[in-house]
């Protein structure tokens, strides 16, 4: 017997019983439910192998024997038109849809007891789950003659469609499932999880920073891994109303098809008042019957009615990372993998992207480090392109004119980065620093002294990549919504290595100010954040400011390094004339270099300005660039900065 035939004999057996209802006694009515029940357990008896799937549907739901009658009795009127007939006539009403008292009549019988109010009422799981819908128009008339049908979902599914809801298109995730062999986890976080999933009805939470690992380790240690739905929560309906849709349909998925939900970065519904995650959490805590999985970056302080077991994901060690790069790139020596290891620890899931879109750019072919670099900036560029720009820089250290003290400084910053491994992990001192793994640096000095150059520089040595932040995308007037942009931001760089710049830092990293109105308290309050998350961080950032004195002073303890970078002396303004010019340029052989670099004290910017102005007036009148060009242009440079020339 096909799944559809069995649908249809209880359809047929509803037809009877209603057939019944109409030529009995209104007095016999409390017999009717009895009688379809035990017709009903004879069908599941004599059909072989036992259980139909359709009734198998409903069984999952975890209902009632009542609950369930009323489920099937809905069914056989959405599929049979002349059963609506029959039930007008057996209960006397002439809607197509039934109401609450008709359903209560043919289920619960005449004189209904206590149970049929309270199973169909609005705390009831029927309405609860969203497996009764109301069809009426939603006007304020008595619960008792509002009208209802069955759930679309659960309809589809007891006639057979197994496929996800329509509904998850937007906000769940579909993810291969990662062998535990692949797992670039320390071991102890892996028999952690092991033994969570073993309890039953409990909300298991694996703290970590995006990108870790944590939705992986959930569905690599999960014994059914493909009977779990991943939601990303960011991606939930904004608005109350469907806010709840969604909630009851992750809860009616989840007892349809025996799925346990994996609500993904939790964080992002923690606000002022956490109406929505006090929503999720009463919502999805009563109507979903098995282990509750999260994933997030801190775990939020809520009640979620039965135990919690958190498992905080720490970083993959060094040896895990090449391990990681030569499962993604199965070509990779020991050699390669290990240079990956170090110059890119990359968050895990970053490793696998990045992986991926090297292996498509090579289409085929034998792998080459540009394809690797390729698939990384790839990978950054998604995850950081909503609040930074990467850049890269043409010049060369060659080009840079700084004090040796200054150089040596900048070199102490890049042995910090190449040195992490060995120093935190391989040294031990990680567990004694405990936080401000990271590395931060502050570069100061007036306009055009090469502080950005010298972060491009920086990046282009360490052969990692750069972005620019742009502090208008990143800032925004609604309160929190900054803090949110620089926790993704910091959370994106973070796992994909890259090194942060934000240009003109004192608008952002201001000095706290005492609090005189409700806006100096959240203005303080993104202060604050930034303190807390730069300590925090483990990732790259540099700082660039015109004005240092306007910055916070606690930001100087969590910097790594601050480099003061000085108008240039005489000596060194005439080093920038000379590098600034290209050996390519038609250049007069004859250029007084120290006169310039006497006559007018402008930084390497207002320098390179102006050999650039003088390289335009030359091939203009198809010159060579001649002392009195660079004169010309350093004078329009020199008056442009506010000062008059000799």
């Amino acid at each position: 017997m096909s799944n559809i035939d069995h649908v249809v004999d209880y359809i047929d057996l509803f037809a009877a019983s209603l057939q019944l209802r109409i030529e009995s006694d209104p007095a016999r009515a409390a017999e009717l439910g009895a009688g379809i029940a035990a017709s009903r357990t004879k069908l599941d008896l004599a059909r072989e192998g036992g259980e139909s799937p359709a009734a198998a549907v409903i069984a999952r739901l975890a209902l009632s024997e009542t609950e369930q009658l009323v489920v099937w009795l809905l069914i056989a009127l959405a599929l049979r038109r002349d059963l609506r007939a029959m039930m007008a006539a057996a209960t006397g009403e002439n809607g197509s849809d039934p109401t609450l008292e008709a359903i209560r009549l043919v289920i619960y019988g005449g004189y209904p007891t206590p149970m049929a109010f309270t199973e169909l009422s609005s705390e009831g799981t029927l309405r609860r789950l969203g497996i009764l819908q109301r069809t009426d128009s939603g006007a304020d008339v008595h619960e008792s003659r509002q009208t209802w049908a069955v759930s679309r979902r659960v309809l589809t599914c007891v006639l057979g469609d197994a496929g996800p809801d329509p509904r998850f298109a937007g906000i769940a995730i579909e993810r291969p499932v990662t062998a535990r062999t692949a797992l670039a986890i320390p071991a102890s976080c892996v028999e952690a999880t092991d033994r969570a999933l073993a309890t039953e009805r409990t909300v298991i939470v694996i703290e970590g920073t995006p990108g870790s690992g944590r939705r992986t380790l959930l569905t690599a240690c999960s014994a059914r891994p493909e009977a779990i739905l991943v939601i990303d929560v960011r991606r939930l309906a904004a608005d109350a109303a469907g806010f709840h849709e969604e909630l009851r349909a992750i809860a009616l998925e989840c007892r349809i098809h025996g799925k346990t939900p994996l609500l993904c970065n939790l964080e992002a519904l923690v606000d002022d008042q956490c109406v929505r995650l006090g929503q999720l959490v009463r919502e999805l805590g009563a109507l979903v019957d098995r282990t509750i999985l999260v994933t997030c970056r801190t775990r939020p302080s809520v009640d979620w009615g039965r135990p919690v077991v958190v498992i905080e994901l720490q970083p993959p060690t060094h040896a895990q990372r090449i391990a990681l790069w030569q499962f993604a790139l199965a070509a990779l020596g020991d050699h390669d993998a290990n240079y990956l290891a170090q110059t890119y620890p990359l968050a895990p899931a970053f490793v696998m992207r990045a992986a991926a879109a090297a292996l498509a750019a090579a289409g085929g072919q034998a792998l080459q480090r540009d394809d690797i670099c390729g698939g990384i900036r790839a990978v950054l560029d998604d995850q950081l392109g909503a609040y930074a720009k990467r850049i890269t820089v043409s010049q060369t250290w060659n080009d840079v004119v700084l004090p040796p003290e200054q150089i040596e400084a900048i070199i102490e910053l890049m042995s910090r980065v190449r040195g992490r491994h060995e120093v935190y992990e391989t040294w031990g001192f990680a567990a004694k620093v405990g936080r401000g793994l990271g590395v931060s640096a502050l570069f100061s000095g007036p306009p055009g002294t090469g502080k950005t150059m010298v972060a491009g520089l920086i990046a282009q040595e360490l052969a990692l990549e750069l972005y620019q932040v742009d502090m208008a995308k990143l800032t925004s007037k609604y309160i929190g919504e900054t803090e949110k942009h620089l926790a993704a931001l910091f959370d994106a760089a973070e796992a994909g290595h890259a090194i942060l710049l934000f240009d003109e830092a004192d608008s952002l990293f201001g000095k706290r100010t005492e609090v005189k109105s409700s806006n100096d308290r959240y203005a303080n309050l993104e202060t604050n954040y930034l303190l807390q998350r730069l300590e925090s961080f483990t990732g790259i950032c540099l700082l660039t400011s015109n004005h240092e004195t306007n910055m916070d002073p606690a930001f100087q303890r969590r910097l790594s390094l601050h480099l003061r970078f000085e108008l240039p002396d005489v000596e060194e303004r005439a080093q920038m004339w000379r590098a600034v010019l290209p050996a390519s340029a038609p250049t007069a052989s004859d250029i007084d270099f120290t006169a310039l670099a006497q006559k007018y004290t402008m930084s390497g910017g207002y320098i390179r300005n102006a050999v650039l102005r003088a390289a335009f007036l030359a091939s203009d009148r198809k010159e060579t660039i001649t002392t009195a060009l660079l004169e010309r242009a350093a004078r329009v440079e020199y008056e442009g900065m506010g000062k008059i020339a000799a």
